[in-house]
């Protein structure tokens, strides 16, 4: 478990590169929430260590994400962000828009939502989760469709080690050795817990 002073200079570590923090060119307060959130989505190497050290900054994190990771407007990489973070909520309200993400337009969009199931939700998904991805794999898109089964390595659920084998044996045939290497890297992290998802 991480100290709090730990998770505080995380905190302000994440301030910082966010622009929180004043500086000689722009005081703090005339930057807006908004202005820093975007900052955030656009950001290629800044990730928040937890949920904590985001709802520090966004105490309305979970909102600002699902509203971004919704709207079709928006650039593919911003809500591929948006849809990634929030693996940092596995709720039940999160799952949903995952699910509905699940079915856009965007396959970028697509493929991130689905494996973001599968890694936010692994330890604690239920039958219909694993059977609403292993129905992804006929995605039409293949990378989407790979990003499915690559997403069922994370999920603890036993359907999905019976939904892996499916694939492997019926499964499309270009999604037959990646379902089969995928079972046995999913065994390997169910036996080296430390691994987690």
């Amino acid at each position: 478990m991480r100290s709090a002073v730990g998770i505080l200079a995380m905190v302000v570590a994440l301030q910082v590169v966010l622009g929180r923090a004043a500086s000689a060119d722009e005081p703090t307060d005339q930057r807006s929430d908004d202005a820093r959130f975007e900052e955030l989505l656009r950001a290629i190497d800044v990730v928040p260590p937890d949920r904590g050290a985001l709802e520090a900054i966004f105490p309305d994190a979970w909102a600002r994400l699902d509203r971004a990771a919704r709207q079709d407007e928006r650039d593919t990489w911003s809500r591929i962000r948006a849809v990634s973070l929030l693996s940092y909520f596995p709720e039940a309200r999160t799952r949903a828009t995952l699910e509905a993400l699940a079915g856009v337009a965007d396959k970028e969009v697509r493929r991130q939502a689905i494996y973001t199931l599968g890694r936010g939700f692994g330890a604690v998904a239920d039958r219909a989760l694993v059977r609403f991805i292993e129905a992804r794999t006929g995605d039409a898109e293949p990378e989407v469709a790979a990003h499915a089964v690559r997403s069922l390595r994370f999920v603890d659920h036993p359907e999905a080690k019976l939904a892996l084998e499916r694939i492997a044996d019926k499964g499309p045939a270009g999604l037959r050795t990646l379902a089969r290497t995928t079972i046995d890297k999913r065994e390997l992290r169910l036996k080296e817990p430390k691994r987690g998802h």
